[in-house]
């Protein structure tokens, strides 16, 4: 019986917290790092980034559909140095997409990372 409560436990854990690892390639745009498009409550992203790269933008975009037509409108753009790493609330039916397109920032390197919903 506690196995079972441990293995019950251990998966409603996996639901709430879900990580997935994105590489963006610099100067470029990676859509959907992370997606609450079917949730029903608030979910709260937060960026582990590992690479070289740390400015970036990202963008919380809302899903739209029209007949056969999906479009993705940005409703929040929060910028990431190497000292503001925030976490970011998205709201249901919307998802994270990060936008690398600085030039200026003097840098070859992609944003790569792990993004964790809770």
């Amino acid at each position: 019986m506690i196995r079972f409560l441990r293995c019950a436990a251990a998966a409603a854990l996996l639901v709430v917290c879900a990580s997935a690892q994105f590489n963006c390639p610099d100067d470029s745009y990676l859509g959907g790092v992370a997606s609450n498009v079917s949730g029903s409550t608030d979910k709260v992203l937060t960026l582990n980034i590992t690479g070289k790269d740390k400015q970036f933008t990202l963008k919380v975009e809302r899903k739209h559909v029209v007949g056969d037509t999906t479009t993705w409108e940005v409703i929040e753009e929060v910028p990431f140095t190497p000292g503001n790493n925030p976490p970011v609330t998205i709201p249901p039916g919307c998802r994270a997409s990060i936008q690398d397109t600085d030039p200026a920032d003097g840098d070859n390197d992609p944003v790569v990372g792990t993004a964790t919903l809770t």
